[in-house]
């Protein structure tokens, strides 16, 4: 199974694959797994266990108080020690299903947890990262599957730059606020949100409409229904039959407007990338200065995951499930949201102000931020997280105690 998903991707692989490369039979198979799944998340625990030893080791080896930055060096150090495992780890579980996802969810408590544990001991007068570390980990853990998921990964020098990353959120112990998840008040609502969720068109005979306007709306039936069938079934139970059913097509129209239903599920996450950053544009514009800009940004942008659930679901949680290069590409989409960032170096710049790297970890923390969302393990509404979101974007240029009392400001809090 590992010899096939390296060869070939999680989901190119097939028990078909695995028999041939294994040399058992079909029954042999299903007397030890129950399915692909059960069997490729057995074959990743000694990779699990050699991860979390190596974390447990370099957490232990290093000062309590930087016990979550010991964890995110051993997660780099071993991704370019050991790529292919550490791919498989990292990134492969992206692109499986619920199990898998739990798996690797589960992988990152169990970091955090032992960072945790190590962080018990520090003085109480000690800076620490102001975050969640799962969230952090989580971060950092999906940046290197991006990388590590492309042909040409390039790790060079990315410990000492998420290192400085880390720094950034550093407060007094005594005064951290964001480390637990626990929602704000919910923010009012954006003037920049669409009136109404994002949705298929009404069903109109094709005679009443041109015939690109109706292969239009066709086209956009088709992507809603994906992205429905996707959120209920998980990508790879999801069949072109029933997401044909749902939209009210016959599969001949859909193969005439997506060559499968990875082409659609594209579409549906490219659907909610261009709404989302159009929504997000106008509300940045409409700030008076750049933490306010990027304060109504993350105000609109979070309550646009909220206003399209399914749609927001799929994009955040499925889409990487498409394949290899599918993981990549959700990355990079999640990162075209560090335009908003680049004004940040106008302002006065602090040591060790964010290089590229610490830009993509920024997309990375909030990506991981809503992922948790969209996968229930946050029970917190994703807008009430407003200000751990604005904690996140801005502290890396303007300090952790000037971004909270920004956000004081804001949220006008005590």
């Amino acid at each position: 199974m590992l010899a096939a998903v390296r060869s070939e991707s999680y989901s190119a692989t097939t028990v078909g694959k695995v028999l041939a490369l294994a040399g058992v039979s079909r029954p042999t198979f299903y007397e030890h797994f129950t399915d692909k799944e059960d069997c490729f998340l057995t074959g990743l625990v000694p990779i699990r266990n050699a991860l979390l030893g190596k974390v447990a080791n370099a957490v232990r080896d290093a000062p309590p108080e930087d016990s979550t930055g010991a964890a995110v060096a051993a997660l780099v150090a071993f991704a370019r020690a050991e790529p292919a495992p550490a791919r498989l780890l990292l990134a492969e579980p992206l692109a499986g299903g619920m199990h898998a996802r739990d798996a690797r969810d589960g992988m990152l408590a169990e970091m955090a947890r032992i960072a945790e544990a190590a962080r018990q001991l520090a003085p109480a007068s000690t800076a620490l990262p102001d975050l969640p570390d799962c969230v952090l980990l989580g971060a950092a853990s999906r940046l290197l599957a991006c990388r590590l998921a492309s042909s040409k990964a390039n790790l060079t020098g990315l410990s000492d730059q998420l290192l400085v990353w880390l720094e950034s959120y550093n407060e007094q112990a005594g005064e951290c606020r964001w480390r637990r998840l626990q929602p704000g008040p919910a923010p009012a609502r954006s003037p920049f949100l669409a009136p109404s969720p994002l949705r298929a068109p009404p069903s109109i005979a094709a005679a009443r409409v041109c015939e690109e306007r109706f292969a239009e709306q066709r086209a956009l039936s088709i992507m809603f229904a994906t992205a429905e069938i996707v959120r209920k079934d998980g990508y790879s139970s999801a069949t072109v039959a029933e997401i044909t059913r749902r939209a009210s097509v016959d599969p001949r129209t859909f193969y005439r407007l997506f060559a499968d239903k990875q082409d659609a599920l594209v579409a549906a996450t490219d659907l909610l990338f261009r709404h989302a950053m159009g929504v997000t544009a106008a509300a940045f514009a409409a700030g008076s200065s750049w933490p306010d800009r990027v304060w109504e940004a993350a105000r609109a942008l979070t309550q646009c995951v909220e206003q399209n659930p399914a749609l927001a679901y799929v994009s955040l949680v499925e889409a990487p499930a498409v394949n290899r290069a599918a993981v990549r590409r959700a990355g990079e989409l999640a990162c075209a949201f560090t335009i908003f960032l680049q004004e940040g170096y106008r302002y006065e710049h602090r040591r060790g102000r964010p290089s590229a790297v610490g830009l993509d970890a920024i997309a990375m923390t909030v990506f991981e931020l809503a992922y948790g969302y969209a996968r229930g393990n946050c029970a917190a509404p994703l807008s009430g997280l407003l200000g751990h979101v604005a904690f996140i974007a801005l502290a890396p240029f303007l300090g952790a105690a000037q971004t909270n009392a920004f956000i004081r400001r804001k949220t006008c809090s005590k």
